[in-house]
């Protein structure tokens, strides 16, 4: 087992650098961006609880960030997070980033027929198909904002219905998720699933295309 005092050091965003330019020539670019867009949320969580160097990161740690996102996201996305995670902790583990035998700490929801039949799902070759036609034929229209938002954010449905204009911050790259009871806009947790979700430079894009060209200019009961 490799010892502590022989990891070399190892951010999260580095460590996903190296993880993208390794992967390049062995996936398709739309898989690539998918990995990129789920090791992205374990950056984020990394940051919010002050881990900056991938040397010290436990198998605990992997089970704080497993439940974690289990509170913001369904089984399916959840799974697909932490099979790419356990790909990203190998890959890692090979360039001496973390202990070794860390990838085999990461747990991945299985998923039973029951919980396949109530669930519409929508699987990542599945997803990158539509995204593709989407882009083509189907630009910045609702279906694709939509689509597009959810699909890389693995954001709830019901999350994304309390998002206004104002909490798009296109320019910073990300989207404020706020609980509003008192506008019929709610949080599944409340007040403490309020955050922000960082997007990535196209989805950015194509909200601020469909804002711009395609949004009909209306407005509810509270403004």
């Amino acid at each position: 087992m490799t010892k502590p005092n022989e990891l070399e050091p190892l951010a999260p965003t580095e460590a996903i650098a190296f993880y993208e330019d390794d992967r390049r020539s062995e996936v398709s670019e739309e898989t690539l961006q998918s990995h990129g867009y789920r090791l992205q949320r374990f950056a984020e969580w990394c940051d919010d609880n002050g881990i900056e160097n991938l040397n010290t990161i436990t198998g605990r740690d992997i089970q704080h960030f497993r439940k974690s996102r289990s509170e913001e996201v369904n089984t399916v996305t959840l799974k697909s997070q932490m099979d790419t995670l356990r790909v990203f902790m190998r890959f890692c583990e090979s360039i001496n980033g973390v202990q070794n035998g860390l990838a085999d700490s990461v747990r991945s929801p299985s998923l039973d027929r029951q919980n396949v039949r109530n669930k519409d799902i929508v699987r990542a070759n599945k997803a990158e198909t539509i995204l593709s036609y989407l882009d083509k034929y189907q630009y910045a229209t609702l279906e694709h904002a939509l689509f597009r938002f959810f699909w890389t954010s693995g954001c709830r449905i019901g999350a994304a219905h309390s998002v206004d204009l104002d909490d798009l911050h296109l320019r910073d790259e990300f989207v404020e998720l706020e609980h509003r009871p008192e506008t019929g806009t709610t949080l599944k947790n409340g007040y403490s699933g309020e955050r922000a979700i960082s997007i990535d430079t196209r989805t950015r894009n194509i909200l601020g295309d469909y804002i711009n060209e395609n949004r009909h200019n209306v407005r509810d009961d509270y403004e």
